[in-house]
C-alpha cells in the first residue's frame, strides 16, 4: 500500500501549490501577457519532496491556436527526478487573458479564466496501477500504466476533485524579459476568487 499513500499526499500536494509564496511586497516589473507570449512548453526545476522523500517537477503547456493549456505534474520515486512514478494532469481550456494590473498585495500580475476540461492520473508503472485498483482508488478498478483516467468530479480519499466544465481562475506573471512565468497560489484567493500571490517557482521556456 506504500504507492497508495504516496499518490495522495503527493496529490494533496500538487493541488495546494508548491513551493514558497512571493513576498507581498514583490513588485515585479512584469510583461504584458498574451497566449502568444505563453505558447509553448514552461518548465520548472525538479523539486525534492522532503515530506516523501521524492521527487517532481511540474510543465505547463499553453497552445495559442486552441486558446487551452495542460499542467503535467510528474511525480518520481527518486529524488533528483528519477524513476515516474505518475503523471497529473490538469486541463484547461477557453481561456480567456486580462490585462496586467496590481492586486490588493501589491503585485503586478494578469488574471485570466478558463474551464476545466479534465483532470487525469497515468501511472507509470504496473505496481502503482495494481495498488490503486487493490483500494478502488476514486472510485476506479481500470488502473493500467501509461494509460490516463479521469479524476474530475471525482472523490479520491478525502478530497473530491472538480468536474470538467467548471469555471477556473488564476493569475500569471512573467519577468519584463520574458523567460519565465510564475502562476498563482490558487489555495490563498482573494474575495474575486483570484490568487492573492504567487508562488516563487519559476517555469523557463
Amino acid at each position: 500500500m506504500k504507492s497508495y499513500h504516496l499518490i495522495i499526499g503527493l496529490i494533496v500536494f500538487i493541488f495546494s501549490g508548491c513551493g514558497n509564496e512571493v513576498s507581498t511586497s514583490t513588485k515585479d516589473g512584469s510583461a504584458t501577457i498574451t497566449m502568444a507570449t505563453l505558447d509553448g512548453t514552461w518548465t520548472e526545476e525538479c523539486q525534492f519532496l522532503s515530506s516523501s522523500s521524492t521527487s517532481a517537477k511540474i510543465a505547463i503547456l499553453f497552445s495559442n491556436s486552441s486558446d487551452n493549456a495542460t499542467q503535467s505534474t510528474t511525480f518520481y520515486t527518486g529524488t533528483i527526478c528519477y524513476n515516474q512514478n505518475y503523471i497529473l494532469r490538469n486541463k484547461i481550456n477557453n481561456i480567456s487573458i486580462g490585462t496586467k494590473t496590481t492586486n490588493t498585495a501589491g503585485l503586478i500580475i494578469t488574471k485570466y479564466t478558463a474551464v476545466i476540461s479534465d483532470i487525469t492520473i497515468e501511472p507509470k508503472n504496473a505496481t502503482l496501477a495494481s495498488s490503486l485498483n487493490s483500494i478502488s482508488f476514486c472510485g476506479v478498478t481500470s488502473w493500467s500504466s501509461g494509460s490516463e483516467t479521469s479524476i474530475a468530479g471525482k472523490t479520491c480519499s478525502s478530497t473530491t476533485y472538480s468536474s470538467a466544465n467548471t469555471g477556473y481562475r488564476d493569475i500569471i506573471q512573467m519577468n519584463s524579459e520574458k523567460t519565465y512565468i510564475r502562476t498563482g497560489n490558487t489555495s490563498d484567493l482573494e474575495s474575486d476568487g483570484y490568487p492573492s500571490t504567487v508562488y516563487s517557482n519559476k517555469y523557463y521556456k
